[in-house]
């Protein structure tokens, strides 16, 4: 009689990880800025293609009105999310882009991972993104933001309150030596990992307590305008 046993066959399921590009068509600073273009290619469409290469994504959605930005997601092979014309205009929080992409993807569970990418962060790479999520992966912890080093002196920040100055800070830094400063951090918009039950509880991007991700001042360049435009372009040259 055989006394070995029966392999199982129930599969453990893995905590998924969704990539999140969001990019619409329309911008103040400049006009149709995720077109902006880097040696032919759209924002977009570097966006997409790091992404593509990420060895850890499972999925990669676009969130976008726009047609032009939609069709080249579609011919790269991605899923879409169209995006309601009331989260087009103007300045609109992100928050409300994973709302929406979450209420038309039912599927995806509470356990499973938002890696949220704007493509208005060109230098980030897939090499960024696959670090970024093993980081996630080795602590077991549920958010992730990437951040880069910033000008300590913000500590010595004041705002004017009734025609005074009164010290950004409680405690009064302005005559400290900036060697005496504590080192400050920017979260630099180029990656954004937590899980959608973390995002859920927080009702925004859990960024308070969640674990760090250090990219360079160089690699964290995002483009808002027509100057950080012309920075980005001179890293490709």
């Amino acid at each position: 009689m055989c006394n070995l046993k029966k392999k199982s066959t129930t599969k453990i399921k893995k905590n998924k990880f969704f990539g999140l590009i969001p990019a619409k068509g329309t911008s103040q600073e400049i006009k149709e800025k995720n077109l902006l273009k880097i040696r032919g290619e759209t924002l977009v469409s570097i966006a997409i293609k790091n992404a593509k290469k990420s060895k850890y994504l499972d999925s990669i959605f676009i969130s976008s009105e726009s047609k032009k930005i939609l069709s080249i997601a579609k011919r790269l092979d991605i899923k879409l999310v169209k995006r309601p014309k009331k989260l087009s205009k103007g300045h609109v929080e992100s928050k409300y882009l994973v709302f929406d992409f979450l209420k038309k993807n039912k599927d995806i569970r509470l356990n499973d991972f938002i890696v949220y990418l704007q493509p208005t962060s060109p230098l980030r790479t897939s090499k960024h993104i696959d670090d970024a999520i093993k980081i996630v992966l080795k602590s077991g912890r549920s958010a992730l933001t990437s951040i880069m080093r910033f000008d300590s002196k913000i500590f010595k920040s004041v705002i004017i309150k009734k025609n005074q100055i009164k010290t950004l800070f409680k405690n009064d830094h302005s005559s400290q030596p900036r060697q005496k400063l504590p080192n400050v951090y920017l979260p630099n918009g180029s990656i954004y990992i937590f899980t959608v039950s973390e995002f859920l509880k927080n009702k925004n991007f859990p960024v308070n307590n969640s674990i760090k991700y250090l990219m360079t001042k160089n690699d964290s360049l995002d483009i808002d305008n027509l100057y950080d435009y012309k920075e980005v372009l001179k890293r490709f040259k």
